[in-house]
């Protein structure tokens, strides 16, 4: 998939978050959704991330999609229930999910005090 299609995905994630957020607490259907289109955010943030040739812009999708499955894990710690949870786990811990899964580990590690 190229760059433009990565991009065109997530906008529509981006979009239907927006919908669907305001309505995460209600619970039921929508809370799964919520769940749902966030781990293809995810994904598709970070497929998007890849795909740039320029290293600050793919620096920025890539913090985006960890920053926004950090606060979703802080949030919502069992992302959604056991399947969602698989959902953003395979992806995060398959060869494409790689550099996501790295750049995770280091904003979650603990910071030293210095």
């Amino acid at each position: 998939m190229d760059m433009e299609l990565w991009g065109n995905a997530v906008n529509r994630c981006n979009d239907l978050l927006k919908v669907l957020g305001p309505k995460l607490r209600e619970g039921g259907v929508m809370r799964e959704h919520y769940f749902e289109v966030g781990s293809f955010f995810v994904h598709g943030m970070s497929q998007y991330a890849a795909a740039q040739a320029n290293m600050m812009m793919r620096e920025k999708f890539l913090n985006s999609a960890a920053n926004f499955y950090i606060k979703l894990l802080t949030n919502f710690p069992d992302l959604g229930g056991e399947e969602s949870k698989a959902r953003y786990q395979n992806f995060i811990n398959s060869p494409e999910g790689a550099e996501l899964k790295k750049l995770i580990d280091q904003m979650m590690a603990p910071k030293e005090n210095k």
